[in-house]
Formats: C-alpha cells, structure tokens, sequence
C-alpha cells in the first residue's frame, strides 16, 4: 500500500477509467443485490414443496439445488 500511495505518475485515460471501473463496481453491487432477491424467491417458492425438506436435507443439495432438479423435472409435485 506504501508504494501506491507514493506513487504520482498518472498515463493518460487514468482518470476516464477510475471513473468507468466504479460505475462498473457499484452496477455489479446492485446486480448483486438482485440476484440474491431472486435466489431468496426461489428458495421460498422451493420450501412450498412437499418434498422440499427431504430433497434439501441431502448431502449437496440445498434449496437452490433442489429447486434446479424441481425445474427440471427430476422432482414431481405428488
């Protein structure tokens, strides 16, 4: 850290891509942020399952797991 703050030698564009790279970083926190919302949707509509609680309680297999073998058809609504 000591070094970067030394440091005083900019190339041209820096200042042009500091300011890309933070727009970047603050739409990836919010695309963060919505996929954890839809991961949360999938798990509830998951738990509404009736064999939700026996398919999640498997070795490697959570509620996102279990919802992607629900989807694909590997767990039929009884």
């Amino acid at each position: 850290m000591e070094a970067a703050e030394r440091q005083h030698t900019s190339v041209a564009g820096e200042k042009t891509v500091a300011v890309m790279v933070a727009t970047l970083a603050r739409e990836l926190i919010v695309l963060n942020e919505k996929i954890r919302e839809i991961d949360r949707q999938i798990e509830a509509s998951f738990r509404d399952h009736k064999q939700a609680a026996i398919v999640a309680s498997m070795p490697g297999i959570g509620n996102l797991l279990g919802a992607d073998r629900w989807r694909h058809g590997s767990l039929r609504q009884p």
